[in-house]
């Protein structure tokens, strides 16, 4: 059912109602369901690229912020921030993320696993951004 799409909006979100309706069981029963399928088989480090390649962030400041609204892939971001020493900020919303520029530069080189990928990321980025980013050499 999520495969064809038949249960998903236009901007990627699972419509939890009407399945239930079809399936004939409550949305929380959806709900549990669809968490435990994408725990098991959904594949978070290509959503995660996903996001940044579809430009789902914002930058302001030093400060770059992502709008995550699935909860597994937000779970995964996070954990990915940490691993990489970063940290992240998740207070303003339950599906807004924040991290720092440095913390950015990390996670793209690691993301990407080249510095060719990463420089070809980094260049789409606004200049204000760009500026912030020295030395992508002292990552690796």
């Amino acid at each position: 059912m999520l495969e064809d799409g038949q249960f998903i909006y236009e901007d990627g979100e699972i419509d939890f109602h009407e399945i239930s309706l079809a399936l004939k069981v409550s949305e929380t029963k959806v709900r549990n369901l669809i968490y435990e399928v994408e725990l098991k088989y959904r594949d978070n480090h290509n959503e995660l690229i996903s996001i940044i390649e579809k430009g789902k962030y914002e930058v302001t400041d030093n400060k770059v912020k992502f709008a995550v609204h699935n909860p597994l892939v937000k779970q995964y971001f996070e954990y990915e921030i940490r691993k990489l020493n970063g940290v992240s900020d998740g207070s303003f919303a339950k599906h807004i993320v924040t991290i720092s520029t440095v913390t950015f530069e990390k996670l793209l080189l690691m993301l990407y696993g080249n510095r060719n990928s990463a420089d070809e990321i980094i260049s789409q980025l606004p200049v204000q951004l760009k500026e912030q980013i020295n030395d992508k050499t002292s990552l690796f």
